[in-house]
């Protein structure tokens, strides 16, 4: 997921992180994993998502990190 740069800072990611996550709990979803910008990393990181393993690169798109978080 990305927001706009314009429109960040305005709780849009986190209302979308939130219904995702309730939505997958609602399924049974035991875990969510994602690649996160590095610079996205403390915003997941408020919403309680552990980081794994080291930094990436993704072509053309810039370094990344693995996270996670448990749900049930």
């Amino acid at each position: 997921m990305a927001i706009l740069e314009n429109h960040q800072k305005k709780g849009f990611g986190e209302a979308l992180i939130l219904h995702c996550e309730k939505d997958c709990i609602s399924k049974k979803v035991l875990l969510i994993w994602f690649n996160a910008r590095t610079q996205a990393v403390g915003f997941y990181e408020k919403l309680a998502y552990t980081k794994k393993g080291n930094p990436f690169e993704i072509e053309n798109i810039g370094e990344h990190l693995v996270m996670f978080k448990k749900l049930i």
